[in-house]
């Protein structure tokens, strides 16, 4: 991708702004994810025994895709702990975006995927450094005192994580807060900043030409009235 279809998707050539089925695929993949993680009717932790065979009874499994979506919510959720969350909204919400109405959105290059999996990262990272955090859902989801995974606790986790004891929790939370910030900002460049620029721009003139209001009609040709001359 050359830096002009980077930076003026008005130039875009038909073929990348039309339909594509990997959007369809995208969408479903995160919908069906989504509801895999639901903590309320879909996720439970006891769905892995009930697989294995530890567990038996006709209320498992819980989870609403099955054995694959129990699974896949289980690493999510041990991996990345309640980033997952945010995560796959964000992710849902911008492919509904590119799917559904594609005005003003930029063709995806290396960055946008990329930005996903470090604001991904960084929630994880920034849950990690308060292991109390959200404790009542955490312990719901089988992951008390994780919040934020296995990652978030090796990279953040007081006393254990890498990066903490680098770092200590002020640097820890402030490298985490440029990990989420920094991709937001850029998935905000890809797929928002155009329709934002416009409506910005449409508001601004528009206040602009109430602040700078012609004269009226009326103003135009009224006759200035004499001033009476001073008799002598």
């Amino acid at each position: 991708m050359t830096a002009p279809s980077l930076y003026n998707s008005d130039n875009t050539a038909p073929s990348t702004t039309g339909f594509r089925f990997s959007r369809y695929l995208a969408l479903l993949f995160f919908l069906l994810l989504l509801l895999a993680l639901w903590p309320f009717g879909s996720f439970h932790a006891a769905d892995l025994d009930f697989y294995a065979g530890g567990l038996q009874g006709s209320a498992y499994p819980h989870n609403l895709i099955g054995y694959i979506g129990a699974h896949v919510a289980s690493f999510m959720l041990l991996s990345f702990g309640l980033a997952a969350y945010p995560f796959t909204l964000l992710a849902l919400l911008c492919c509904l975006r590119r799917l559904l109405w594609r005005r003003g959105v930029r063709p995806a290059s290396w960055e946008y995927p990329t930005a996903f999996l470090l604001l991904l990262v960084g929630c994880a990272m920034l849950l990690g450094i308060w292991p109390g955090a959200f404790a009542e859902l955490s312990e719901r989801l089988n992951i008390a005192t994780i919040p934020g995974g296995v990652l978030g606790q090796r990279l953040c986790g007081p006393g254990s994580g890498w990066l903490h004891l680098l770092m200590n929790s002020t640097g820890s939370a402030i490298v985490a807060s440029s990990l989420i910030v920094i991709p937001l900002a850029i998935i905000w460049f890809f797929d928002w900043q155009l329709p934002c620029r416009k409506l910005l721009a449409s508001m601004s003139a528009s206040l602009a030409a109430k602040l700078h209001k012609e004269p009226s009609v009326k103003e135009t040709h009224q006759v200035p009235t004499p001033t009476p001359k001073a008799v002598s």
